[in-house]
């Protein structure tokens, strides 16, 4: 059952204190408590990474995007940024979830990736 109650507006303040704050306490909240190397198939051919966890944030080291998704029966929503590039996008969907990842995931993913342009910059770095 979820219980936080927040709109997009709510949710892009708390993304741009992330990404802007010096605060101790959410500069640790960006810190990997614990490498991960749990990259199922679907979810690497989705091009989602998640390399560590942090206290609040599943974290693409590679890529630098800290990211968080959850749902409800009849809500989901996703949220990511990357601090260096000040960049990040917030989705919230007021529908079941019908799938996983969820349509959010899907979504904020996609724009991350253009935002980052992280197909090219992956194409580089294989070079």
């Amino acid at each position: 059952v979820g219980s936080i109650i927040s709109d997009v507006e709510d949710m892009m303040n708390y993304m741009q204190v992330n990404i802007d704050s010096e605060i101790e306490g959410v500069e640790r909240s960006h810190t990997m408590l614990e490498s991960l190397d749990r990259n199922p198939q679907r979810i690497r051919d989705l091009e989602i990474r998640l390399d560590g966890i942090g206290y609040h944030w599943r974290i693409d080291e590679e890529n630098e995007i800290y990211y968080h998704s959850g749902q409800t029966s009849d809500y989901s929503s996703y949220m990511a940024f990357n601090k260096e590039e000040e960049v990040g996008v917030v989705v919230m969907v007021n529908t079941p979830p019908a799938r996983t990842p969820s349509l959010p995931v899907l979504i904020g993913v996609d724009i991350m990736h253009d935002l980052l342009d992280i197909d090219n910059m992956n194409d580089r770095r294989r070079r």
